[in-house]
């Protein structure tokens, strides 16, 4: 498997792993425990722990979610996310999103992610 796999595949599974399936604690097999993720909103996450606890609050709000990686391309140790996102929010109305993410990988496991959200649709 070359870089740009492994990149590819460890984006994969923290798509799966955070968005799909909820399952923060097996994010330590994708992400560096010095994770540094840049935030649409220009916040700046630091370590993995953090990292965590962002994720369960975002993702965790949504119902009947499902996040689907539309394209994925890799170069070194740079990968690029093009995906779309449905869910049902808390008073249970639906919305679509789309974005784009971009992440580093460092010693095997993800290491820096920038994400550049679309604009949420209702319905």
């Amino acid at each position: 498997m070359t870089i740009d796999d492994t990149g590819k595949d460890l984006v994969r599974r923290h798509i799966d792993l955070s968005w799909n399936k909820a399952d923060f604690d097996a994010l330590d097999a994708v992400w560096s425990d010095e994770a540094v993720v840049h935030l649409w909103d220009g916040r700046t996450l630091t370590g993995l722990q953090e990292l965590k606890e962002h994720l369960r609050a975002s993702v965790l709000a949504w119902t009947d979610r499902l996040c689907e990686i539309e394209e994925l391309v890799a170069e070194g140790d740079f990968i690029a996310n093009r995906w779309s996102f449905r869910g049902a929010d808390p008073t249970g109305d639906r919305w679509t999103m789309s974005g784009m993410d971009f992440y580093r990988v460092s010693d095997g496991k993800l290491f820096e992610e920038w994400i550049a959200l679309g604009t949420p649709a209702k319905g």
